[in-house]
């Protein structure tokens, strides 16, 4: 509103060369208020249900507290209006008030985990195990008070003097201009601080057993360093398999409060695993882990490795394994350089490589091909994968043969006449390795 009054304001005024100028401090804007702390989380517990009697156990979460309440802001100050200036007056505003702090959290209802032999026994347990309460959001400070006129407007008399017809002078008042004055903004109250979020119930794992479940034994990680001395390594891996149920509110006493999903032990899980370095060569000679998972009651094995070691999977026996077939280094694989061949259409770039197994190797490749134009710099005529048909094994070697690919007659650049610029990437992908090889040229070919 401010800012549009302004611009009336010039536009009644500005023929008599005046403007708005303003009066006063602006006030302060007033500190944003105290959130509300969050409520501890219930706590956890271990439930044997066959005790004789009934039992009881408050797992209840803690409630969150009140915010505090915004600052107000500060009314403007120094609010004195200039007294009869040659200028309209605007007074300064008022402070905004700071925004009010949210509640706190309510912390979450704890959890239990109940061993029971028999499912009437859990009749006999109450649970109650509700989240807490968020806290009050509070509300927001008020704005400041701005500075107001004392005086709405004025008028100045525009004067001058003027000779008589006897001679004498006199001083003549013909025009007047009119001014006016108007109050700042008052500050914008804070806005109001959100309530807390309220707990969520507690959740509860129900196991038919006596006795403890046995620990978990989910992941091992061997270094190849350990395959120096032994061919192979074995572990057993273990866990305790859980299914989700709900309708735990009809198996507790009435009245509990708790989730009604609820988590059932199933059955244990235990799986064998072994690890074998099957190859020749010294596995010292290489850097890596391999780590096997048990998830779900499923085996996995991820190899982590800058070499490249190739794997093979199978289930002997019962027991998971993994074989280490083979192994390179992967500078075995490197690429040696680019250079630039032949002519017009027999054009071509030799990726000079190194490869001990070609059926290892996957190299991509792309180029940028443009040619020369005068005073126009370079004109772009391809940018893309290169064309399978374009590629050509010769050995170790990869042979790009961009003089065979083809774009329209007015931008064929390999009859000689024009200078092509060619810009070539290579990614070349390892299988058995996680590393990528890349390298990238730019190459000119010249006018014949």
């Amino acid at each position: 509103m401010k800012s549009l009054f302004f611009f009336l304001c010039v536009a009644i005024t500005s023929q008599a060369g005046a403007w708005t100028i303003n009066f006063g401090n602006e006030g302060r804007e007033g500190l944003q208020g105290q959130n509300g702390r969050s409520g501890r989380s219930g706590q956890n517990v271990l439930i044997q249900a066959n005790q004789p009697g009934p039992q009881s156990f408050y797992l209840g979460g803690e409630d969150g507290t009140d915010a505090g309440p915004g600052q107000d802001g500060d009314s403007a100050y120094n609010c004195q209006q200039p007294p009869f200036v040659d200028n309209d007056l605007e007074g300064a505003d008022g402070g905004d008030g700071g925004a009010g702090g949210s509640g706190g959290s309510g912390g979450d209802g704890g959890d239990a985990t109940i061993y029971y032999t028999d499912l009437a026994q859990l009749k006999r347990i109450l649970i109650s195990s509700r989240g807490g309460q968020g806290g009050q959001g509070a509300w927001g400070g008020r704005g400041g008070v701005p500075c107001s006129c004392a005086v709405p407007s004025w008028v100045i008399p525009r004067c001058h003097e003027v000779a008589t017809p006897d001679g004498k002078k006199r001083t003549v008042c013909e025009d007047y201009d009119r001014y006016t004055c108007v109050a700042g903004d008052r500050g914008r109250d804070g806005a109001p601080g959100r309530p807390g979020s309220e707990g969520s119930l507690g959740f509860v794992t129900l196991i038919k057993s006596k006795t403890p479940l046995l620990p978990e034994a989910l992941s091992l990680q061997v270094s190849l360093r350990q395959f120096a001395s032994k061919k192979s390594i074995d572990g057993i891996l273990s866990e305790n398999l859980f299914a989700r149920q709900r309708g735990l509110l009809s198996l507790l006493a009435p009245g509990s409060q708790v989730s009604d999903s609820y988590s059932e032990f199933v059955r244990r899980a235990e799986e064998k695993v072994r690890l074998v370095w099957d190859s020749k060569k010294l596995a010292t000679s290489y850097a890596g882990t391999i780590s096997v998972s048990l998830n779900e009651g499923e085996v996995s094995f991820n190899v982590t490795s800058d070499e490249v070691l190739l794997t093979e999977e199978r289930l002997e026996n019962g027991v998971h394994t993994l074989y280490i077939r083979d192994a390179y280094n992967l500078s075995e694989f490197a690429i040696l350089g680019l250079t630039l061949e032949g002519q017009k259409t027999g054009t071509l770039i030799r990726v000079k490589g190194a490869s001990p197994r070609l059926d290892l190797v996957e190299d991509f490749v792309s180029v940028k091909i443009s040619y020369k134009r005068v005073l126009l710099g370079y004109k772009e005529v391809f940018d893309g994968q290169v064309p399978v048909g374009a590629l050509q094994r010769a050995g170790t070697d990869l042979l790009v043969n961009v003089g065979k690919m083809r774009f329209s007659s007015s931008d064929d650049i390999w009859n000689g006449k024009k200078e092509a610029k060619i810009e070539l990437q290579i990614h070349r992908r390892i299988k058995g390795s996680d590393e990528a090889i890349a390298r990238k040229a730019v190459f000119f070919t010249k006018k014949k």
